[in-house]
């Protein structure tokens, strides 16, 4: 068999091409190897996935409300939240639900950052500005300019005392 080269192709890029398809039919038959030896592919895996899209829908499906009863939420995560809500009491398919409770689990998260990033910057406000508690007043401004929520309220409320 004669394996020709593309004219318009350099001589480099022919032989990426080829070895890249090569790796594919290898990466193929080597599927094809293990479907016909008659092994299952990974049950146990494809049931544990399942669990962890369960748990996850669930913890997206409580993250919401909690974060509403402390503030403000975003609308987008609210639509998002209940398609994810109607989806589960569908059975819609568990690939949708997961992608929909990772998108929700994720705004959860960045609404909470943002929280706690208003309330250390509030607190850092009302802080007595004595000289003492330089350092640790840098070290919140710090945290919020890296905007990291939860450090940042943790050492205000620390400088403070609570």
């Amino acid at each position: 068999m004669t394996i020709r080269t593309v004219g318009h192709l350099s001589s480099g890029r022919s032989r990426f091409v080829l070895i890249a398809i090569f790796a594919l039919f290898d990466a193929g038959a080597a599927l094809a190897d293990e479907i016909d030896s008659g092994h299952q592919l990974a049950p146990a895996g494809i049931s544990a996935q399942l669990g962890v899209f369960a748990s996850q829908v669930e913890e997206a499906l409580a993250c919401l409300p909690s974060l509403k009863n402390t503030g403000t939420v975003w609308l987008r995560t609210e639509k998002m939240h209940s398609a994810l809500a109607s989806a589960a009491k569908k059975h819609a398919d568990a690939n949708d639900q997961a992608n929909l409770a990772k998108q929700v689990l994720s705004d959860c998260s960045m609404i909470k950052n943002q929280q706690e990033l208003e309330r250390a910057r509030y607190l850092l406000t009302t802080i007595n500005k004595s000289s003492e508690n330089q350092e640790q007043r840098n070290a919140v401004r710090a945290m919020l300019l890296a905007a990291d929520g939860e450090a940042a309220l943790a050492l205000v409320l620390d400088l403070i005392g609570k």
